[in-house]
């Protein structure tokens, strides 16, 4: 699909979606109001809404789904603490006319006592591409496979002085990986025919950020180590490491700053999709692929400038830069990967400031990425 293509229905799906909205807003010349989303449902703390999705990618077809979402609003003595942290879930449940099948939810929840757990579950059965392992120029004749999964994750932390949350990690993967075609993935490669995975670590958070969901000030905080065994007999096993820092600020009133810094460093028998990776909809996007770039180690920075513009819709621009890597020399600053995009944002349920997210960003090497989700990439 062409550049132009990818811009063009960009832009179709914001202008739709501006007039959908803009089709049930209860008084369209009051600015002092909200667009009303047709479709939510509020009961005192309880919100819920579902929003359908529709994509066209060369790789999965046309993609047709719905993303229903979940939310419960913090009680009063929450609030009053100067932290908005509601408690939600996000589903993406999709189908497309390549037989990719995606089940995807994704949770958080704090409780009036200073407990946070979150969860995640993924069910996936789609055709997959593996370039290489390395930070090299992408491999323009990657291995096509079957790539079916489930995938858990599970954290659970308590809170010392509001603002500190220590718990533990843990990750549940069972993988297989079949019909490989060419022989960049083969038996050197380390998780070539998939298996599965149990980890477990301590997790360490520092959250300040005045709302979870659409923060315009405070930071956050994490860092996690995690120990993953091989559930066969072979006794292999790993460790992933991983720093995250994010900060949020406002600047002229009304333009939201948020920056991001990671570092991810494994080590022992990583299968190669547990390695640190570049792509996909979180770790800069523009990206297509979340394996095109995977090694060892990887950092990566982004920005971003939001700014919300009319009753709940709001444009934003962003920028990243990062690298993998497998030794701490010159080759964490070799082949150096850029993004940079745009995107629209719609609010679902306003007063938890939960946003649809729609972003069209170009990566290193021609590549392009074109995402529709919920929840802000960092």
């Amino acid at each position: 699909m062409s550049h132009f293509h990818r811009i063009f229905g960009f832009a179709v799906y914001i202008l739709l979606s501006i007039a959908s909205f803009t089709a049930f807003a209860e008084d369209s010349l009051s600015t002092k109001k909200q667009l009303k989303n047709p479709l939510l449902y509020k009961k005192g703390r309880f919100a819920f809404t579902v929003f359908p999705v529709a994509s066209i990618d060369p790789a999965s077809g046309m993609e047709l789904g719905a993303m229903p979402v979940f939310s419960i609003a913090p009680q009063k003595d929450s609030i009053a603490t100067g932290y908005y942290r509601a408690s939600s879930v996000v589903s993406h449940l999709t189908y497309s006319t390549k037989n990719w099948a995606n089940i995807r939810v994704e949770g958080q929840f704090f409780t009036s006592k200073g407990k946070n757990f979150v969860m995640f579950f993924q069910y996936l059965n789609a055709p997959d591409y593996f370039y290489g392992i390395g930070n090299d120029t992408i491999n323009k004749t990657p291995s096509k496979y079957i790539n079916h999964y489930i995938k858990c994750g599970f954290e659970a932390s308590k809170s010392y002085k509001i603002v500190h949350f220590f718990g533990l990690k843990c990750d549940v993967d069972f993988q297989s990986i079949y019909d490989v075609t060419l022989s960049v993935l083969n038996k050197s490669v380390e998780g070539y025919n998939g298996g599965n995975i149990i980890g477990l670590g301590p997790i360490y958070k520092y959250d300040s950020r005045d709302n979870v969901n659409f923060p315009s000030k405070g930071s956050l905080l994490q860092t996690s180590v995690v120990q993953s065994i091989m559930l066969d007999n072979s006794g292999k096993h790993f460790t992933i490491c991983t720093f995250d820092y994010r900060k949020y600020f406002m600047f002229f009133k009304s333009y939201y700053v948020a920056l991001q810094g990671q570092v991810s460093s494994s080590s022992g028998d990583v299968p190669f999709y547990k390695l640190p990776s570049l792509g996909g909809k979180y770790n800069l996007r523009g990206i297509s692929n979340k394996f095109m770039y995977i090694d060892k180690r990887v950092w990566f920075s982004q920005a971003e400038v939001r700014k919300m513009i009319y009753k709940g819709i709001g444009v934003v621009a962003f920028t990243g830069v990062g690298n993998t890597f497998a030794t701490c020399d010159k080759e964490m600053v070799s082949h150096v990967k850029v993004m940079y995009g745009f995107g629209g944002r719609f609010q679902l349920i306003p007063r938890d400031q939960i946003n649809l997210r729609i972003d069209y960003a170009f990566g290193p090497n021609g590549d392009t990425g074109f995402y529709a989700t919920i929840r802000e990439a960092f």
